[in-house]
This record gives C-alpha cells, sequence and structure tokens, in this order.
C-alpha cells in the first residue's frame, strides 16, 4: 500500500525537515506567515483549528504565538508528531497546548462540522486519493469555516523537460552559494520519493486548476486562489530551492 511507504519515508526524514522549519521559526519569515494568516483566521482566539499533515509542527508554533488556543495536529508519522512536540516546547507560546494525533489525513476521524479553520501545507500534493481527501476535509469544517490550502506542483519535474532544466539550474545557484539544498538533505531518500511521486495523481496535474475544478463541484463552496503565494514568504534560500515549482494558496469557504 502506497500509504505505508509515504508513511516511512516521512518518519525518516522528520529530523531533516524540522531543521528545514526551525530556519523559518528562527527568521523573518514566522512573521511573514502571520502577516498572510491574520487575512483568513477567525478574529476569536479560541475557534477551533486543525493542522493536517503538521510534519515538525510549523503551524501550531505560529497560532500559539498568534494567541490561538484550540489547535489539533495530525500527521500519519509518530516520529513528526514526537518532534512537533519537541518544536512547540521550544517555540510556542509557553502557556499553549496543542493536541497532536497520529492520523491519516485522508480520512479524518472527526465529528462532521467539528472545526473553524482547517489548513495544511505541502499535503496534498503527497496523497494518494485526494478527492476523497477533500470531501473529508469539508465534511469535518463548520458552515461559514476556511479551509487553508498551501502547496505547489512537487515533482513536476519528473513529467516536464523545461521544469527539470530549471530545477536543476537553480540547484547549482544554491551550491554555488553555498546555500542548504533542500531535495537533498538529510533524511532525503531521493530515488524513493520520486518513485512515489510518480505513483501519486498529482504529481501529473497541473495545479491549482485542478484543485478549482474539483471544488467547483460542492455548491456551499467558495474558493480563491494565489498563484504568487511564495515569493510572500520565501527567503532567498527557499526562492531558489522551490521556484521551479511555484507555491500557490487556496482559500476555501464553506458557505453557511
Amino acid at each position: 500500500m502506497l500509504y505505508k511507504t509515504i508513511q516511512q519515508y516521512w518518519d525518516k526524514r522528520y529530523s531533516g525537515y524540522s531543521q528545514k522549519n526551525k530556519k523559518e521559526i528562527e527568521s523573518v519569515q514566522i512573521e511573514k506567515w502571520k502577516y498572510e494568516l491574520i487575512r483568513w483566521l477567525p478574529k476569536e482566539r479560541t475557534s477551533s483549528i486543525l493542522d493536517i499533515g503538521t510534519g515538525p509542527g510549523f503551524f501550531p508554533i505560529v497560532l500559539t504565538q498568534m494567541g490561538y488556543t484550540n489547535v489539533t495536529a495530525i500527521d500519519a508519522s509518530k516520529n513528526m508528531l514526537q518532534i512537533a512536540q519537541e518544536n512547540l516546547i521550544k517555540y510556542g507560546e509557553k502557556s499553549s497546548t496543542v493536541r497532536y494525533l497520529q492520523m491519516n489525513g485522508q480520512e479524518l476521524e472527526f465529528e462532521p462540522e467539528s472545526f473553524d479553520v482547517i489548513m495544511m501545507r505541502n499535503v496534498t500534493w503527497n496523497l494518494e486519493e485526494p478527492e476523497k481527501a477533500y470531501e473529508s476535509w469539508l465534511r469535518a469544517l463548520k458552515p461559514g469555516g476556511q479551509l487553508l490550502v498551501y502547496d505547489a506542483n512537487w515533482y513536476s519535474y519528473l513529467n516536464d523537460p523545461a521544469i527539470r532544466s530549471q530545477f536543476e539550474n537553480n540547484l547549482k545557484i544554491v551550491s554555488s552559494e553555498q546555500l542548504e539544498d533542500y531535495w537533498h538533505g538529510e533524511g532525503v531518500d531521493e530515488a524513493l520519493i520520486e518513485e512515489i511521486a510518480r505513483q501519486l495523481p498529482l504529481t501529473k496535474r497541473l495545479r491549482p486548476g485542478w484543485d478549482l475544478e474539483f471544488l467547483n463541484q460542492f455548491k456551499e463552496v467558495e474558493a480563491t486562489v494565489d498563484t504568487e503565494f511564495g515569493p510572500k514568504i520565501w527567503s532567498r534560500e527557499e526562492e531558489l530551492n522551490y521556484a521551479a515549482t511555484p507555491m500557490f494558496a487556496l482559500y476555501i469557504t464553506k458557505r453557511s
């Protein structure tokens, strides 16, 4: 089952991925994220928020620093959840608590209409059944709630020679400037993640067009997209690593 392979991959990559998150937390980037998020998050700091695929726990740290007190974070990887909790202790608001649960993000185990906000970063591309996932997320979202999806066309270079050329040129610049290469760093099994990506449906789709087309079938959903989101929050290092696969933001409202 591909899900198990994906789970095992991220279980091994937790440490290196956490180091990348820490760079964001310890820099001005975290303030850039807060500036972008505050436009979409509820003013009420007790609103229920779910972070799907929390990884090393970046969003719970951001949210608790912003004063949100009702945060749940899930991930398929046990090791990611463990380091997320450690990172929260170090970087989160000291009085904050976050509920961490190991769970398949495609099959949420919550009651319908449980959350005011559901959010995620770099998750949808990594799913076997993204349609099923979106349906599950919308069920768990309260009427009037917000679904915030931050993602990119990760590994699209596997299918597009032009993207691969840009990707490889950017990494040469990364090397020449002695910056960190996020694609070949600690815990990255390049052959394995590329093999996983080849089997994932969204690797072959042009996004966020695919997402908008799928979401249009739901009458209660209103979606807007920002295809230029990446430069708003990237560092120079991230820009060079990621520019070949630009980051986008989907802002999805479930109408009351």
